[in-house]
């Protein structure tokens, strides 16, 4: 028996002159099975604001849903276990898998994705960390992985 598995890779979430997920909210919502009412954020590759504030423009984009940032659990790879959904925002692709490296959680991704089939949102950098390598950002190399 295979396991169905539920990518959505977005290039970006904002579009010029809309608000923040304006267009990338609804396609969300329709990739995300229906059952599904919380999401698990990793704000990791947010470089010039800080994760509680990337936590709550995401969670206002996405209201319809209860969104937690990985940062506010007490256990980083428990929390990656048990989700429902992965979330994970863009900024920096470097600092985003620096940060997934430096707390053990790249394995626990992909098998909670490739093995489980839990649904993955990425944008951006989010879309980056979820290819082979990340040979195609754009992004400023601000930390080395």
């Amino acid at each position: 028996m295979s396991v169905k598995r539920r990518l959505l890779l977005l290039s970006n979430s904002t579009m010029c002159g809309t608000d923040y997920m304006q267009w990338s909210a609804q396609v969300i919502a329709d990739f995300l099975p229906k059952d599904i009412t919380s999401l698990l954020f990793i704000p990791f590759a947010a470089v010039s604001f800080d994760w509680d504030e990337y936590e709550r423009k995401v969670s206002s984009a996405l209201s319809q849903y209860s969104v937690t940032a990985i940062h506010k659990t007490p256990d980083y790879l428990k929390s990656v276990e048990t989700c429902e959904a992965i979330v994970i925002g863009g900024g920096n692709t470097f600092h985003l898998l620096y940060k997934l490296q430096e707390f053990n959680l790249l394995d626990a991704i992909r098998k909670r994705v490739l093995v489980d089939g839990v649904p993955y949102v990425g944008w951006s950098a989010g879309s980056n960390v979820a290819a082979p390598d990340i040979g195609t950002t754009n992004d400023m190399p601000i930390i080395w992985p």
